[in-house]
This record gives C-alpha cells, structure tokens and sequence, in this order.
C-alpha cells in the first residue's frame, strides 16, 4: 500500500496551522488557488527525463496522468496525479492529489504548479508532516527541507536513535 497525497491551495487558516506544528510557511499571497488542468499539463509535459500519459475515465468523473521517468523506467521516479471530481473543463481550477509515487517528483511536479497558483501545501496520508511549497525557494531547498522532516518523523522508531 502507497502514500496517498492531498494537495491544497495554502490559505490563512491553513498557514496557521502549519506555524502550530512548526512547518515553515512562506509570505501567504492575496490569492492561491488549485492548478488548472492545463496548468498540470504544462507543467507534467516539460519534465526533463519523464514521459507522461493521460486518461479520463469512462465516467468522465476522474482524470488522471501517469508521470514515469525514461531511462530506465522501472528504477526510475514515478507517480499518479488524480483529479477525483473532474469537470471537464480544463481551464478551471481542479482539486488533485497523488497516488503513490517518488516524492522528489511529486514535489518537482507542484514546485512548478506554485508559480501560476500560489503556495501548495503536500499533506501525505501517514500523518507525517505536511510542507507548504512556493516557487520562490529553489526546488533543491525545497527536497532538503522534506528529507529534513522526513528524518525528524521517522528518528523516534529509528534503532540508532538509541
């Protein structure tokens, strides 16, 4: 079983609840919002290395991209990008989140989704700690800073922790 990660637009409720739980936030802009599709597409379609597909399904309710790396894909980054309440309409912002997946391309991917949306926050299932992401920090900031509580989350069950 896989990681499932929510993906919401940061807000000022939000953002004090990060600060409470001691995630670092960044300037919270007048407006944020969730990615427009074709957003998603710009961004998926220019990741160096990584080939995508889409699919819709036969319901037309859930809209969904496979990201897979090229070069050798089965020990390559991966993930899915899910839009469970799709409308069809591709110009219009989407609520989506991911399925599983390698996190340093999850974060590639809404790293680049921040610029024309605002600060996204990435909220995995596991009840570890949420991150907010802003395109004014470098994305290889923004990786340090999620290996950085990923090893704070996992320190307590960790033997050499003593």
């Amino acid at each position: 079983m896989g990681v499932l990660y929510t993906v919401l637009p940061l807000d000022d409720e939000l953002a004090t609840y990060l600060r409470d739980e001691g995630v670092h936030v960044p300037p919270c802009p007048k407006t944020t919002r969730n990615p427009t599709l074709l957003e998603v597409r710009a961004v998926c379609d220019h990741l160096p290395g990584f080939r995508t597909e889409y699919f819709v399904s036969p319901d037309a309710k859930h809209w969904q991209v496979s990201i897979e790396g090229t070069a050798h894909p089965e020990q390559e980054p991966w993930t899915l990008l899910n839009v469970s309440d799709y409308t069809g309409r591709e110009e219009e912002p989407q609520k989506i989140w991911f399925e599983k997946g390698w996190e340093s391309l999850i974060l590639r991917v809404l790293h680049g989704l921040a610029n024309p949306c605002g600060p996204l926050v990435l909220i995995p299932d596991t009840g570890e700690q949420p991150m907010a992401i802003s395109a004014d920090v470098s994305f290889e900031e923004l990786e340090t800073r999620w290996n950085d509580t990923r090893e704070v989350w996992e320190a307590p069950g960790d033997p050499a922790a003593g």
